[in-house]
């Protein structure tokens, strides 16, 4: 049984081609310097110092502890997480490149969704502005947190897949440690919100360094498992 017993639900229909689960900024959109610019202008309008230099190393993908360990207040944060967004605009970020053929190389073989952070009304608009939507099937996000174990939970409950055919692929510990706990595979972005010493420090299955291999890594990450899945049905009904 997976980390925390996770079981696909009863009556589900058991994904056969898995599913991969993506991380939308730092993993489809190239959204980094968006971001560093809206913490860089809150912390300037509160009065406080800028804190990092490196945001790729200062960056902790608990984002709460972003802003306590900048000097504000827990009750504080409603409304600075409220500044914050009404200093990104996604009309000002692009897709990294390749990404396009990419998601369309992995909705060809599995079932994906994004599971993040960001606002829905962010993301929706943005996959479909670049012709993303048709690559995506769902979207799983919600504002109040940095944790995306639910969010993961959710995605395999309603695809009605197990851990061992989910690929987790994101660019932060964030990504990566909820995934391990549900005991599903895992993809370390070296490209995107961390640096990738930080990234490799998480031990995921596979490491992908550049966008134009995201398709190919996470097939090595799937096609075994389902393969061995496939021959162990084959055999269960053989008389």
């Amino acid at each position: 049984m997976p980390p925390n017993g996770y079981n696909a639900p009863p009556g589900s229909m058991l994904s056969a081609s898995g599913l991969v689960i993506l991380d939308f900024d730092g993993v489809i959109a190239d959204s980094l310097a968006e971001h560093r610019t809206a913490y860089t202008r809150i912390f300037e309008a509160f009065g406080k110092p800028v804190p990092f230099s490196d945001f790729r190393l200062w960056y902790d993908s608990q984002w709460e502890n972003n802003w306590l360990k900048g000097g504000f207040l827990p009750e504080q944060l409603p409304m600075v997480v409220q500044s914050y967004f009404q200093h990104v605009n996604y009309d000002r970020v692009f897709p990294f490149p390749e990404i396009k053929d990419q998601l369309t190389a992995i909705r060809s073989k599995y079932r994906t969704a994004i599971a993040s952070t960001s606002p829905q009304y962010m993301i929706a608009p943005f996959l479909e502005r670049h012709g993303l939507d048709r690559h995506i099937e769902r979207i799983y996000t919600f504002q109040g947190g940095s944790s995306k174990k639910e969010l993961i939970e959710s995605a395999m409950r309603d695809f009605g897949t197990v851990p061992s055919h989910t690929v987790m692929a994101g660019d932060t510990s964030a990504d990566i440690r909820p995934a391990k706990e549900l005991g599903c595979l895992t993809a370390g972005i070296c490209y995107g919100w961390y640096a990738p010493e930080r990234i490799e420090l998480e031990a995921p299955q596979v490491l992908i360094r550049s966008p134009a291999e995201l398709a190919a890594k996470i097939s090595i990450v799937l096609r075994e498992i389902l393969e061995q899945s496939s021959k162990k049905y084959i055999n269960s009904d053989t008389p």
